[in-house]
């Protein structure tokens, strides 16, 4: 970076990209189309000499492909007004989206479903052609589709075809060629889709992957084509006739906006966003476009936070000459096609005095626009294909796009303005992706709060005994103890022995929820006092409800439960669940306490059902033997798909040994101070638990899961199922401290929670929030 710097100097832009922070730019070097198009090095002769080629081709492309019929063996892609996802656009941005919004769907382009299929397959077919002039397969007013025939075959089975590719280019390329007999070798990045690749192998291409980026597969495939006399490579960096083919582009929209009568003019302006990886596709749409409009087109491009290079190329003025990994980007990102780190040395050129601007996106809003396109017009795209969505958003909420607005005199016609999304790709993609892609869209866009929006705080320990069992405070000594520590509710859980206490202790400002500690023990042996092992399950009186729906009767004030015993050995999880049918059975919220201390193996207990909440802190055991913290196990039962809570107690006795009183508990938002209130709100998991940190809110807000808290030392957002999920933010000094912190989910998580730890180890848990479709 540092040898950047000395290269471009101060620059806030290419600072900005190398946070990885979403950019709306303004191309500074944009000139009129008069000065500009007098000098552009493509011209319309070129770009015209390609739409008659592509005429001369259309019998043989009818012939191999008859889904091109509706046009005559031409490859052009619908133009769709998409009136309710601009509803849904002033929506999401809060702004109104000017004009009339329109999709270019090259993304259901024929043969290779994306944008590709104009320059990939323009590029073949002129390779082609000078082929067939050379060996003479072509007589005057032959139709091109004697090229089908096998003698002609057999010819382009002497040549093969080559390109470096990230996915979609390598489609075209290699399809087409296969087709036409060619022998092809697709040169594919760590980046590509494996469905891409088995596309490939179908037609008879062959595939070579590597390790490296789109940067590398290029190079290795250019090395590998200049030893073969018989090899032509596709570059998809440098190739002006890859460029000259998506340039006739242009025309062709022109047709199509006059077919609908949409005017395009000074009064009319015209604005495209493209998708935009090496920077060869939507630079030579441009270009095609500058030709057919001139100055009544604005054309931007829209590239991933990680993979900017178009972007980061032209603000630094650096072009080729720097990659996205020189500023500390990874270069990685869900959208295939764009995962480049070096633009196009040509196409970013040729774009320097004619691109508009451009804007940055994150993965997670290109799957969200994935999502809403879907719900809203019942359009596929893949992911990238929706990039020039972030286009449509900045030109309505970008101060900017708003300024360019204003500085090319078009505020007083926006309204007559017509935008165009340029779709890229996603015909092809299966339909198993196509779910995995809308279930991680799904995952981004929910909104879901980890607390209630109304509700008063309410602080509670679920853990306690007294001398009713084998603790040392009276029951009316415990109740003074906890008020005075800001407590508003306690559960007596006497050993096995249910107590109610509501009507001696409940009043205005705290209550009592009846409950009991119920037990089944291993003993070593009959008549040994040794205890190998033990179950203790939680019966909390529940709801009214509940009560309701037992199908046992409630036990009754000092009622004792008879202790489940075995000696020797035991079926730990049998006997574990006979426990919680037990109390279910009574009306009782279950829980499971302490299985550190208990020591329990975990296929004893993580099984067990009708279980709401685990004992995750137990300040008690804690402090008498470090056998109290309990999270793990906690994950491994979200992991299997359990849904299940958590909660952090004392388990205190008093006995004056160890502190154990006042040092873990619950903090439940709730609309009222009352056992019902209190126990529903509990149910639904509206609560926190804490050893010392307050946590004020937390939830899951535009594919972000986010917290804040107290000043603590670190928060971690804990997540399933896959390695690397979740994250931490950490002070670099235990005299720091942090309050608050966000984690961008992948939209492959199945939960996710938040922990908040101060510099003594103290910690504050939430709830998980479920986020797979069953649960969420």
């Amino acid at each position: 970076m540092e040898k950047i710097k000395d290269r471009i100097g101060e620059n806030p832009v290419v600072e900005k990209l190398a946070r990885a922070e979403e950019t709306a730019w303004i191309n500074p070097k944009k000139e009129c189309w008069d000065d500009a198009g007098e000098t552009f090095d493509v011209r319309p002769e070129e770009i015209e000499g390609a739409r008659a080629r592509l005429e001369r081709f259309a019998p043989l492309i009818l012939r191999y492909f008859p889904e091109t019929k509706d046009r005559g063996g031409l490859i052009e892609s619908p133009l769709e007004e998409i009136p309710k996802m601009k509803a849904a656009l002033e929506e999401k941005t809060g702004s109104a989206v000017a004009g009339r919004l329109l999709l270019k769907e090259d993304s259901h382009l024929a043969i290779a479903g994306s944008v590709k299929a104009r320059g990939g397959i323009y590029e073949v077919l002129k390779y082609a052609e000078d082929l067939a002039v050379k060996h003479g397969m072509l007589k005057d007013g032959d139709s091109y589709a004697v090229l089908g025939e096998e003698e002609n075959r057999a010819v382009f089975r002497k040549y093969t075809i080559q390109v470096g590719s990230t996915g979609n280019l390598g489609l075209s390329i290699g399809i087409i060629s296969a087709v036409l007999g060619f022998r092809v070798i697709v040169h594919m990045s760590a980046d590509a889709k494996e469905w891409k690749k088995q596309i490939l192998r179908k037609f008879g291409v062959e595939v070579r992957e590597y390790e490296q980026d789109y940067g590398e597969a290029v190079r290795q495939g250019r090395a590998l084509s200049d030893q073969d006399p018989n090899s032509y490579f596709v570059d998809d960096e440098n190739s002006r006739t890859l460029f000259i083919g998506y340039a006739t582009a242009g025309k062709r929209l022109k047709e199509q906006l006059d077919e609908q009568k949409i005017v395009v003019d000074k009064e009319h302006p015209l604005f495209v966003y493209i998708p935009c990886g090496v920077g060869g596709a939507p630079g030579g749409i441009t270009a095609g476009l500058k030709w057919v409009f001139g100055d009544a087109v604005h054309c931007f491009f829209a590239e991933p936070v990680q993979a900017p290079c178009m972007l980061l190329g032209m603000a630094s003025g650096l072009h080729n000459e720097i990659a996205v990994q020189d500023i500390g980007l990874t270069g990685k990102t869900d959208a295939d096609g764009l995962a480049v780190g070096r633009p196009s040395a040509f196409a970013g050129k040729m774009m320097e005095r004619v691109l508009s601007g451009e804007v940055t996106v994150e993965d997670r809003k290109l799957l969200q626009y994935m999502k809403l396109l879907m719900d809203t017009e019942e359009i596929f795209l893949e992911p990238s294909a929706c990039a020039g969505f972030a286009g449509v958003s900045a030109m309505a909420a970008q101060e900017e796009f708003q300024k360019y607005v204003k500085e090319h005199g078009l505020e007083p016609v926006m309204g007559n303005a017509v935008q165009i999304v340029w779709a890229t790709g996603g015909s092809l993609v299966p339909e198993e992706m196509r779910r995995q892609y809308l279930e991680e869209a799904r995952i981004l866009s929910l909104n879901v709060p980890g607390f209630a929006e109304s509700g008063n705080w309410y602080k509670g320990n679920l853990h306690s005994h007294t001398v009713n069992s084998d603790g040392h405070l009276t029951p009316a000594e415990s109740v003074k103890l906890f008020r005075e520590h800001g407590y508003h509710f306690l559960c007596f859980s006497e050993h096995d022995r249910y107590t109610d206490y509501r009507d001696e202790f409940d009043c205005e400002d705290f209550i009592i929820l009846p409950g009991l500690e119920a037990s089944a023990v291993l003993y070593e042996s009959e008549g040994s006092k040794l205890r190998p092992k033990v179950h203790h399950i939680h019966g909390i009186l529940g709801t009214k409800e509940m009560q309701k729906q037992a199908t046992k009767e409630p036990y009754k004030h000092m009622e004792i439960h008879p202790v489940d015993k075995y000696y020797g050995d035991w079926d730990g999880a049998k006997a574990a669940q006979k426990l919680a049918d037990e109390m279910t059975s009574r009306g009782m919220i279950a829980t499971y306490n302490h299985p550190i201390w208990s020591r329990v193996r975990e296929e004893e207990f993580i099984h067990t059902k009708g279980i709401w909440a685990m004992e995750i802190y137990n300040y008690g055991t804690v402090n008498e033997s470090a056998t109290g913290y309990d999270e793990t196990y906690w994950d491994v039962m979200l992991r299997e798909g359990k849904q299940i809570f958590a909660f952090a107690s004392d388990d205190n006795h008093n006995d004056g040994i160890v502190e154990d009183a006042c040092g873990g508990y619950i903090v439940v938002k709730a609309e009222e101070l009352s056992h019902e209130a209190i126990v529903k709100n509990m149910l639904a998991g509206n609560y926190y638990s804490s050893s010392g940190p307050e946590i004020y809110d937390w939830g899951i807000r535009d594919g972000k899961a986010y917290v804040s808290s107290s000043p603590v030392y670190r928060i971690d957002f804990i997540a399933g199922n896959c390695i690397n999920d979740g994250t931490s933010i950490v002070c670099r000094s235990v005299d720091e401290t942090v309050e608050s912190g966000e984690y961008v989910l992948k939209g492959h998580e199945k939960y996710v929670r938040v922990k908040c730890t101060d510099r003594y180890g103290k910690t504050a848990w939430s709830n998980p929030i479920f986020l797979d479709r069953e649960n969420a």
